[in-house]
């Protein structure tokens, strides 16, 4: 049995994953593939058994994965196709960690081959925050070399507008879904890429700098207001991936929901489905917005 060494990166986070198998790339993943033997910031190595030693406790989380409390760790657990329990990963409550081991039924290996299911197999959007990171469920358009976030509640319009600055501005959706946010320790705020999203077939691997985050709201006549801090705090919120279960992670996550507020005032695009929505939020960007003379 060989020992396949995977790399990929993932916003500012190089993952390697270790495996007793060869993993194979869909459609975009092959794209945020980098060399083996790069320098990485994660490593999650893969080992069958036969007996994983499950926990005993019940879950706290529990969806198309499972979370158990473990005292001193959370416990991780992906399911297979047939919606047993697979894999399990070992997280510390408190501090970082750069590498893992992912204990997975031999049986069940099928299910680990795609490097989706790797990424689904350890807890992303912790290891995210620890690089200063947020995922966030946005649609994405590339806009003069900055980054247009829209952002809303589910059929608000976010990939309305993505498509509508594609028809008329011919600017390039990134993610019709989910982004990375990421706080420098400059101040500078970067959209990273993601290689999944929901419904959407975009999934571009680029890094932009932030130019707006739009929330949109559903009006007959078109007009942007500003957000104050606490607004642009709790829109942040309410689209970012969080652990409700991990007090230590929510501490960190508001803290960096704050960081960012204080740095970006966000925008409410109140507007119809029309093309005027476009040359309302541009006007206000040229006329308002000085990233635009970059």
């Amino acid at each position: 049995m060989g020992i396949h060494k995977s790399c990929y990166k993932i916003g500012p986070i190089r993952f390697c994953f270790i495996t007793p198998f060869v993993v194979r790339d869909l459609r975009p993943w092959a794209d945020y593939r980098i060399r083996a033997g790069s320098p990485v910031d994660i490593t999650v190595n893969f080992v069958p058994v036969d007996d994983p030693n499950k926990p005993e406790s019940a879950p706290i989380y529990l969806s198309d994965y499972c979370v158990f409390d473990a005292g001193d760790k959370f416990v991780r657990c992906l399911r297979n196709f047939e919606g047993q329990l697979c894999s399990w990963l070992d997280l510390p409550k408190e501090g970082n960690c750069r590498e893992f081991t992912c204990k997975y039924l031999k049986s069940d290996e099928r299910t680990l081959i795609y490097s989706k299911q790797l990424f689904r197999a350890i807890d992303l959007v912790k290891l995210l925050l620890d690089f200063n990171c947020l995922m966030v469920h946005a649609a994405c358009v590339e806009y003069k070399n900055h980054a247009l976030l829209f952002v809303g509640a589910s059929g608000s319009g976010k990939s309305t507008q993505a498509r509508l600055w594609g028809q008329r501005r011919s600017t390039r959706t990134i993610n019709g879904d989910r982004v990375i946010l990421q706080l420098g320790d400059d101040g500078s705020l970067t959209v990273h890429g993601l290689p999944f999203s929901g419904t959407s077939p975009d999934c571009i691997n680029a890094s932009l700098p932030l130019g707006e985050i739009v929330s949109i709201i559903f009006s007959l006549n078109n007009r942007i207001t500003e957000m104050v801090p606490l607004e642009t705090l709790t829109h942040l919120m309410n689209n970012s991936a969080r652990n409700l279960y991990d007090r230590d992670f929510n501490c960190r996550f508001f803290d960096l929901v704050n960081g960012i507020a204080n740095q970006k005032q966000a925008l409410y695009l109140r507007c119809s489905e029309g093309y005027e929505s476009v040359r309302t939020l541009e006007r206000f960007i040229r006329e308002k917005r000085s990233w635009t003379n970059l």
